[in-house]
């Protein structure tokens, strides 16, 4: 299963619970037996 997904900031926004959030979203795909691919080109 392929998915994008955009992280949108804004200025108000707290940048270290938005990363906390995305890794423990990551670590959940990963535990599940997904696999994880950086934002760069595999």
């Amino acid at each position: 299963m392929l998915s994008w997904k955009r992280i949108t900031l804004n200025l108000n926004d707290d940048i270290l619970e938005k990363l906390l959030t995305l890794n423990l979203d990551l670590a959940e795909k990963e535990n599940k037996g997904d696999s994880i691919i950086g934002p760069w080109c595999p």
